[in-house]
């Protein structure tokens, strides 16, 4: 029972290794004997920033899981290796060569990038290419040499056209100053008088004529003697 178990748990590894391998863009094959444990922390940590895994196996059952995907690898089944599984390409791979220049304990020994065994020569090729953000820049540099070079050619052409004279490059117009607006002084006006005044002043000399014309039309006064009864 304990057999079989023990057998059961064999073939569950296997098959890990086999699926690893197949849905990993690189696997690289190393030796980590002499490294430190803390050596072996701070590599797992930098590959884990690359979104790689290190798994340690048994050679046999490694080797297993090789033969099931027709890939041999039985020159590097030897000695205590590591196994780094990633989905990307460049990334750990510089990592590890990096690692590996900083601490010569570490061997890397083989790859699998794509799906093709590689070796040590072709592994340091793929390490010595820029990054991602390295060949952007790379990219950006190129364009702008590509566009100076173009912008100087279309120069020489129009200097050709023109009859071998050098264009006049244009000159810049100073733009006329704004006029000076002189605001105009405010004159007060006059007050003049209104006619309410003017009647106010008249009102005398109404009265006057109202009374002396009233004194004129008021009849005299007829005193009527008694009559004789």
């Amino acid at each position: 029972m304990a057999s079989e178990k023990n057998l059961k748990l064999k073939a569950d590894i296997v098959s890990e290794i086999t699926n690893s391998i197949k849905e990993a863009e690189s696997v690289i094959l190393f030796s980590y004997q002499g490294l430190s444990v803390s050596d072996i922390s701070d590599l797992r940590r930098k590959l884990r920033e690359t979104g790689s895994t290190i798994k340690v196996y048994k050679n046999t059952l490694t080797k297993r899981a090789l033969d099931d995907l027709k890939i041999n690898l039985d020159e590097f089944m030897e000695g205590p290796n590591a196994i780094v599984f990633s989905e990307n390409l460049l990334e750990p791979i510089k990592a590890i060569s990096d690692f590996a220049k900083a601490n010569n304990k570490l061997e890397i020994r083989v790859g699998i990038i794509g799906g093709d065994v590689t070796n040590l020569d072709a592994i340091k090729e793929y390490a010595s290419i820029p990054s991602r953000e390295g060949l952007l820049t790379m990219l950006a540099g190129g364009m702008i040499q590509f566009v100076k070079e173009l912008s100087i050619g279309l120069n020489l052409y129009a200097v050709e056209l023109n009859g071998g004279k050098a264009l006049d490059s244009p000159k810049e117009e100073t733009p006329e100053p704004a006029p000076e607006v002189v605001p105009e002084p405010v004159v007060e006006a006059e007050e003049t008088p209104s006619e309410e005044a003017e009647e106010t002043e008249a009102t005398p000399e109404a009265t006057e004529e109202t009374s002396e014309e009233a004194v004129e039309e008021t009849p005299e006064e007829v005193t009527e003697e008694p009559k004789e009864s």
